[in-house]
């Protein structure tokens, strides 16, 4: 299990043969976490702000 996601985070020496495949799907998996992400990021900078206006 182990093996296989090394493998998928090494970093890619050469031209992918079929890019278009390849960052669509990419693309599509990080378009559906992006909302999530953005609303704990928005969260976790708000209290940012509101901690350094109480300091």
């Amino acid at each position: 299990m182990l093996d296989s996601f090394m493998r998928q985070l090494t970093p890619i020496d050469s031209i992918i043969a079929q890019p278009n495949r390849v960052y669509t799907n990419s693309v599509a998996k990080g378009a559906s976490a992006w909302p999530t992400l953005s609303t704990h990021l928005m969260k976790v900078g708000q209290m940012q702000l509101l901690r350094q206006q109480i300091a």
